[in-house]
């Protein structure tokens, strides 16, 4: 005997559940998951072999991206002065060409820092009308050179005037009361200023109006400020006729040699004090301009410059006892005199040094900073 439906698990007959038409009605399907996860075994979805666990959706992994210019390949970080990865990328154009030129135009500006400095300090200095005068009229400040101007003047003013030996000493307490005030002032400057075209003129073989020229001698002629010289001979009791007194006081220079030689050697310092100067300017920004890692490079200069400006300074302190032993040689001046003499007119050049060597420092610290700031700009990209 056959079971009744009743007896069959679900009901009506036996038959499953959910099949339409018998019995209760099928129940609502589940809803479609999200798109972006479909069910295991759907359409576009990867099959899961039966009875595996349920696979675990993850994000996709990051697409790896090749490391932007400037840094290292492998630790993806920044390559100080360099334009480019240092792994595969490739070199800039004429990498090595370029490296070369901007070798030698900067060993040149480092080399020539000594000569340009010194040949721009000749030609403003000894050469310059103005740069003469100028250090000539900060001599009567220095007490050796005033006493051998001040002697100088009172044997000329004696000699011409013939005020008598015994009144020597009044009349060079005269000239030097005379040597503080302004007049004499302006006269010196002018004989200076006449010094410095009789001495150019002479190495460059031009006559000039201020100088006599006997036997290879070189003599300038100075206006004498007779009115008051002749007030404080007055007052030091010295009594001279005032038409006594010469308008003009002969003061021997030196021997100037007129040779072809001196004068070739005027002509190339004229020329190279501005020559050099620019020559090292131009290769310095060549040099700068074609490095492939510019900041290196200008940083390396300025080193090399830094050290120049050093020597240079070391120079013309050991220059000074042997030039100023040849210099007395030849010269009415003594040692101490001429000594104050190469320190007047060094003054510039050793000025000229040291701004040579602050400018140095000051570039060093600036690619410093500079290099500073790159590292971390790139480090945050």
């Amino acid at each position: 005997m056959h079971p009744g439906p009743a007896s069959h698990p679900g009901g009506d007959g036996g038959m499953p559940p959910g099949l339409p038409g018998h019995g209760r009605s099928a129940p609502p399907p589940p809803p479609p998951g999200p798109p972006s996860a479909p069910a295991p075994g759907a359409f576009g979805a990867p099959a899961r072999p039966y009875g595996s666990p349920a696979a675990v959706s993850s994000a996709p992994p990051p697409t790896a991206t090749a490391p932007g210019p400037g840094y290292d390949g492998g630790n993806n970080q920044p390559v100080f002065g360099s334009g480019s990865s240092r792994g595969d990328a490739p070199k800039p154009a004429y990498a090595t060409l370029r490296g070369v030129g901007a070798f030698l135009c900067l060993l040149l500006t480092v080399l020539l820092t000594v000569p340009a400095v010194t040949a721009s300090w000749l030609k403003d200095e000894l050469i310059s009308d103005s740069g003469f005068s100028d250090n000539a009229s900060a001599l009567i400040k220095k007490p050796a050179i005033r006493d051998e101007i001040q002697s100088q003047i009172s044997k000329e003013i004696m000699n011409q005037s013939g005020v008598p030996q015994s009144a020597r000493d009044m009349v060079v307490a005269s000239v030097g009361t005379v040597m503080d005030t302004d007049e004499f002032r302006r006269v010196w400057k002018a004989g200076v200023t006449a010094a410095h075209n009789a001495v150019v003129g002479t190495l460059l073989g031009k006559d000039t109006e201020f100088v006599d020229r006997n036997n290879g001698d070189l003599t300038i002629r100075v206006q004498t400020p007779l009115d008051p010289l002749f007030a404080e001979l007055t007052k030091a009791g010295v009594e001279v006729d005032r038409d006594a007194i010469p308008t003009e006081l002969s003061v021997p220079l030196a021997d100037i040699p007129t040779s072809g030689a001196a004068q070739d050697t005027l002509r190339g310092i004229d020329d190279a004090g501005w020559m050099l100067p620019i020559l090292a300017i131009a290769l310095l920004l060549v040099g700068v301009g074609i490095a492939v890692h510019r900041l290196r490079a200008l940083a390396i200069t300025a080193m090399g410059t830094l050290v120049m400006g050093g020597v240079l300074l070391v120079v013309a302190n050991l220059a000074r006892s042997p030039v100023v032993d040849e210099a007395s040689k030849g010269s009415d001046l003594s040692n101490e005199a001429t000594g104050a003499v190469y320190d007047v007119f060094t003054d510039t050049l050793v000025t000229d040094a040291w701004i040579v060597i602050v400018i140095s420092i000051v570039i060093l610290a600036g690619t410093a900073v500079t290099g500073a700031v790159l590292r971390n700009r790139r480090a945050a990209l």
